[in-house]
């Protein structure tokens, strides 16, 4: 699975390869190209971010109920 380190990598060469394409449409094909990549890459910061946060949040089993002692 991709990481958005990865994406960030991909974009980097997106922009490498645009910077030495004379074609203008393959220079476009690969900013834009680029552009999403770093897009993916944010979301996927974003998401994985949101996903540790509710955990935090939804996870605690024990805030309204502590467990039972078993020494009683």
């Amino acid at each position: 699975m991709a990481t958005p380190q990865d994406c960030r990598l991909s974009a980097e060469i997106c922009l490498r390869l645009a910077r030495n394409t004379k074609d203008i449409y393959r220079k476009k094909g690969l900013i834009e190209l680029a552009a999403d990549f770093r897009v993916m890459a944010e979301e996927m910061k974003r998401e994985a971010r949101a996903k540790l946060t509710s955990r935090g949040r939804v996870h605690q089993p024990y805030a309204k109920n502590p467990p039972l002692s078993l020494e009683a």
